[in-house]
């Protein structure tokens, strides 16, 4: 059993997977390891030290790199790892999610609703009350550094019936983020829209690539992006290997 362990990230660069490529920023890098047919990458993100596992590997090729990662005192805490590899682990309160990947060019797609590009805080604070609404569990947020522009379409009151978010984040990745459609505009192709519109917007500036994550229980989502075409994926799997501290009655600071 050979485990190849890397130091740096110039290193381990050529054998980082599809998903940490976008999220590890290089400054965050702890360690990386390649087995026969998986890669492992340990970052800093500021909340914990976080192992990304992609591919496939036995649990014992698993455990070893755990045990390397202690040996030089970088713990692993939390852990997102390839449903080919969590499926043979015993892996208590997990979250799976997908990463997918859209690399192929939508501008043979028409957007089948006028639409605007927002590229100022002009519309913001319309848009956090819309999100508080209709998608308060969205991952960005208005004034959030990381945005490159909004999608949004309006119903013919003038009222947002549909948004979504295209952002650049500290790595280069560009990710799709908070497509929302107002409860009352459902069911029209209105998320299929502002998704269209998101992707055509990034290529439209020479990107090659544009990721988005989605929760594993949100089936709708899932195949509204597989019709239209983003079908790279990975499904993982992520949990905590460290338990929380116990509740106390002490008030948290303000």
């Amino acid at each position: 059993m050979n485990i190849e362990k890397f130091e740096t990230v110039e290193s381990f660069r050529p054998w980082i997977g599809r998903y940490a490529r976008a999220a590890v920023h290089p400054h965050s890098f702890l360690r990386g390891w390649r087995c026969d047919k998986a890669t492992f990458i340990l970052s800093d993100t500021g909340k914990g030290r976080l192992l990304i596992g992609e591919g496939t590997c036995t649990p014992t090729e698993y455990t070893q790199i755990l045990m390397d990662a202690v040996m030089h005192g970088m713990t692993v805490e939390n852990v997102s790892l390839d449903e080919r590899i969590a499926q043979q682990l015993s892996m208590p309160d997990t979250r799976d999610w997908y990463w997918l990947s859209c690399e192929e060019p939508l501008s043979h797609m028409p957007v089948k609703y006028p639409h605007a590009v927002i590229t100022d805080s002009s519309c913001d604070a319309e848009i956090e009350v819309f999100l508080h609404r209709n998608a308060p569990d969205a991952a960005v947020f208005p004034g959030n550094p990381e945005i490159d522009f909004w999608i949004t379409i309006r119903s013919p009151e003038g009222t947002l019936a549909a948004v979504a978010c295209g952002t650049t984040w500290s790595t280069g990745a560009h990710v799709l983020h908070s497509v929302a459609v107002s409860k009352d505009h459902r069911r029209k192709g209105l998320g299929a829209a502002v998704t269209i519109a998101a992707i055509q917007q990034h290529q439209k500036s020479g990107v090659v690539v544009v990721g988005l994550g989605v929760r594993g229980s949100n089936s709708q989502a899932l195949s509204l992006y597989r019709t239209l075409g983003i079908r790279r994926e990975t499904h993982f799997f992520s949990t905590s290997l460290i338990s929380p501290e116990p509740e106390t009655s002490e008030p948290a600071d303000s």
